[in-house]
C-alpha cells in the first residue's frame, strides 16, 4: 500500500513508532514477538517496533524518510501489511510568485513530483526560479505534526516550502534564513526526494 506515514525512533524505549493515522485516540494493540499493532475500530493505524537496536542504529526522532529506517519498516511488516513509502519531503522549483494583498504571503505555483501545484509561503528570501524543498499534502514533519492541504487567505495551498531549521539541518551546508535555497545544482533533481538525494551526495 502506497502512502506517507510517520517514523518515529524513540530512544528511551528502544522503539519505533510508525504511525499511518494522526487522529486516532482509542486504540486497542495486538503483539507478535516485538512488534506491537494498533487497531482502531479493527483497523490499522500504527505499529510499534520494540528492540529495534538488536537490528539497526537509528538517531533519535522523526526518521520517516531516513532510508534505513524506511527499508526495516518495510521488511518489518511486508507479511503483516505491506507498506511503501511515498516521497514527503522533494525538491520543488517556484516557476511563479504572487503578492496576496495585504499580507506578507504569495501564492506561488511550484513544480515537483505530481506536476505544477499551489504553495502559499511567507518566505522573505523564495524567488521565481528558486530551488527548494517541499513538504507535501500528508507529510510528517520532524516536530510530529503533519502537513494538510487548504486554504490560506483564500488561495490554496497544498504543501509547505522548508526551512533548514524545519528539517532539522542545523548546522549543515543550508542557508539559515529563510526557505532553503538549493541552488542550481539541484535543477536536474526536481521532483525526487529531498532525502533519497541528500542522503547520497
Amino acid at each position: 500500500m502506497n502512502l506517507k506515514y510517520g517514523i518515529f525512533y524513540n530512544v528511551q524505549f528502544d522503539t519505533l513508532l510508525v504511525t499511518l493515522n494522526s487522529d486516532d485516540k482509542n486504540l486497542k494493540t495486538e503483539q507478535i514477538n516485538d512488534l506491537i499493532i494498533l487497531k482502531s475500530n479493527d483497523l490499522i493505524v500504527g505499529f510499534n517496533i520494540l528492540n529495534v537496536s538488536k537490528e539497526i542504529a537509528l538517531k533519535p526522532g522523526m526518521v520517516s524518510e531516513n532510508i534505513q529506517a524506511v527499508n526495516f519498516v518495510e521488511n518489518k511488516l511486508k507479511d503483516i501489511y505491506p507498506l511503501k513509502q511515498n516521497s514527503q519531503f522533494v525538491i520543488a522549483e517556484i516557476l511563479e510568485m504572487h503578492p496576496i494583498e495585504g499580507t506578507h504571503l504569495n501564492a506561488c505555483k511550484i513544480k515537483n513530483n505530481e506536476g505544477v501545484v499551489d504553495v502559499v509561503t511567507g518566505a522573505k528570501n523564495a524567488y521565481p526560479g528558486m530551488i527548494t524543498v517541499m513538504a507535501t499534502n500528508g507529510t510528517w514533519l520532524p516536530n510530529g505534526n503533519v502537513i494538510t492541504a487548504g486554504m490560506m487567505r483564500g488561495f490554496p495551498t497544498v504543501g509547505m516550502l522548508c526551512s533548514a531549521k524545519e528539517l532539522n539541518l542545523d548546522g549543515h551546508k543550508f542557508n539559515v534564513d529563510g526557505v532553503l535555497d538549493l541552488g542550481s545544482t539541484f535543477q536536474d533533481q526536481v521532483g525526487k526526494s529531498f532525502w533519497g538525494v541528500y542522503e547520497t551526495n
